[in-house]
């Protein structure tokens, strides 16, 4: 039996790279029996999204979704951490018999202080990490109230190092990871670099192949954002990177995520500023089909985030043939320096419009000769094989 945990869930959709990386590993799990250790909330989506996979809730909040930065949000979150705490420790020892791995899908310590009690318990489990980035330092998530920056530094730190002794494999991303984990004093034997994965399964659907998804991009001047609205996510610097686009092309820009609301008029501020209302489209959370719609339809894909471990979306884009532009994080650039990502240097804004521009103009479509972006079943195997 495998056992994940994923106290670290908010919500009732899998929103980062990471949760939706774990989920679609376990979801392919070579264990007779798999189950999921999650809040309720998350509980029907994976039940819809799997069949393979038993869903075994640690709270009982059905309808908890908070991404805010208030005091009262803070002790609301740790509150509920030390719930699922407790409800995982009590669900583990019940399974403890049948157990054989622990498998972390993040570095949370709400996912952490359960799989060290059962590696107390049983020596024989093997702990299995995902790890993808380390949490930036305050001083560098200006829009994070201190405090929240602060402590969620110092808890991934504190995650880190208890688990350290008591992991088989920690699975990174890339070699960045990899050395961030070699800095905590991880034996680097048990670093493996597995990189991401995706999958292009709603095109199919839809019954778009290479060709007609080529002809689509030729014809289309359509920008696309997806993901959250913050400033961490660099939704600010957009309206700038967009008043140097050329007008005479009838773009618009679609942007597919949520946000907070003060974030969101803050924007939408910066948008009547340049007189770019008319020319973007702000969305909300779409569905996977929806999103997949937009990826076909949309010529190039932008993301101006400052703070990314594995860009899922980034990888999708690639999938779906679009112009890929990209503030260059070391993060990023270390998985996705050898594919079609153009990389700009970070907050150089003026130059990301003068690529957009170059790439709107362009009639070349990425074809099948650049290298093709890692699947689920690929990186899936990549893990089992080493667990």
């Amino acid at each position: 039996m495998i056992i994940a945990i994923a106290n670290q869930i908010i919500g009732s959709q899998l929103y980062t790279g990471g949760d939706i990386l774990s989920f679609e590993v376990l979801k392919r799990s070579e264990y007779s029996k798999t189950v999921i250790l999650a809040p309720l909330s998350i509980q029907k989506y994976i039940k819809n999204n799997s069949n393979n996979i038993d869903v075994i809730p640690t709270d009982y909040d059905e309808h908890y979704n908070t991404f805010g930065t208030t005091i009262m949000v803070g002790f609301s979150t740790i509150y509920r951490y030390i719930i699922r705490i407790f409800r995982s420790i009590i669900i583990l020892e019940k399974n403890l018999k049948d157990l054989e791995v622990l498998y972390l899908t993040g570095d949370f310590i709400c996912n952490s202080i359960p799989a060290i009690y059962i590696k107390i318990r049983k020596k024989r489990v093997k702990l299995i990490l995902n790890f993808y980035h380390r949490n930036p330092k305050s001083r560098d998530r200006g829009n994070n109230m201190f405090i929240f920056s602060f402590v969620s530094r110092i808890l991934q730190t504190v995650s880190l190092s208890l688990v350290r002794s008591y992991v088989y494999k920690v699975f990174v991303l890339s070699t960045i990871g990899k050395e961030e984990l070699e800095m905590l004093r991880y034996d680097s034997n048990k670093i493996v670099v597995t990189g991401g994965g995706g999958n292009n399964k709603y095109l199919t659907m839809q019954g778009i192949n290479t060709n007609k998804l080529m002809d689509i991009k030729r014809k289309s001047n359509d920008i696309l954002v997806v993901g959250r609205l913050s400033r961490t996510k660099g939704i600010f610097d957009i309206p700038k990177i967009l008043s140097g686009i050329n007008t005479k092309n009838k773009w618009k820009l679609n942007i597919a995520g949520i946000g907070h609301k003060e974030d969101i008029e803050i924007f939408q501020k910066e948008l009547k500023k340049y007189n770019l209302e008319d020319r973007v489209n702000i969305l909300g959370f779409v569905s996977e089909q929806k999103k997949w719609e937009l990826l076909a339809a949309s010529k190039i894909f932008i993301l101006t985030s400052h703070e990314e471990g594995y860009s899922l979306v980034v990888h999708e884009a690639l999938l779906a043939k679009c112009r890929v532009v990209a503030y260059k994080l070391d993060s990023l650039y270390s998985i996705f320096s050898d594919y079609d990502v153009h990389f700009i240097e970070e907050f150089n804004k003026d130059q990301f419009s003068i690529k957009v521009n170059e790439l709107m103009d362009s009639t070349h479509i990425p074809g099948s000769s650049l290298m093709r972006p890692q699947s689920w079943n690929e990186l899936a195997a990549k893990q089992y094989a080493e667990i």
